[in-house]
């Protein structure tokens, strides 16, 4: 774990903050060539997607004052909630920052709903397990994508 390690809800989407999360995007996925998008212009427009599906749902992960991961999860979608994308820096990877962004993702989406999905890439086996390991299990696949599923508590 990196001491001094901040997650936070972004607050404002402003275009230094947009050109260091595709930063952020580029360098997590460079390991796989067909879990993500390639173009900047697309990843631009994801993460200004990712930003309006849900301002409350977008939490950064920051190292002092450099954004080292993010994740975007949205509580209304399908019925229920949804996580769509939790990206680490290739170089912060394995220092449990994707566990702090989950935790809160899951913190945030527990108060507003009872199901939450995610879709991850099919052969993407550590993100696999990493979701099993906070409950989420195999719905089924779609072609290189697989769907899982969390149920919580119900609320009262």
């Amino acid at each position: 774990m990196i001491r001094g390690l901040v997650v936070e809800r972004l607050k404002e989407l402003n275009r230094d903050i947009v050109k260091e999360l595709i930063e952020v995007y580029i360098s997590g996925y460079s390991d796989m060539d067909k879990y993500h998008y390639t173009r900047i212009r697309d990843i631009k427009r994801y993460i200004k997607w990712l930003f309006k599906r849900d301002k409350n749902g977008f939490f950064v992960a920051k190292d002092g004052d450099k954004i080292v991961g993010f994740a975007a999860c949205d509580a209304d979608w399908n019925g229920g909630g949804a996580i769509h994308e939790i990206v680490v820096r290739k170089e912060y990877q394995g220092r449990g920052i994707g566990t702090k962004l989950m935790q809160k993702c899951l913190s945030y989406l527990s108060r507003n709903v009872n199901k939450i999905e995610l879709y991850v890439g099919s052969e993407n086996k550590r993100a696999i397990k990493f979701y099993k390991k906070f409950g989420f299990r195999i719905a089924h696949d779609f072609g290189y994508w697989t769907k899982m599923i969390k149920n919580l508590e119900k609320r009262q």
